[in-house]
């Protein structure tokens, strides 16, 4: 048995003003914008017999 999820989640915002921030910035990821990504989990099963 196997089993495969996939997600996308979209850009956000940290903040109500959705301001942009630098990537070389200090602060990248605590204000401004957070980068959309994708997850991909796979699981597999099997049953030992005897």
């Amino acid at each position: 048995m196997s089993s495969l999820q996939f997600t996308y989640v979209s850009s956000q915002f940290t903040e109500a003003k959705n301001s942009k921030t630098d990537n070389n910035d200090n602060t990248y990821g605590i204000f401004g914008e957070i980068p959309a990504y994708y997850v991909a989990d796979f699981s597999a099963s099997y049953k030992w017999k005897k």
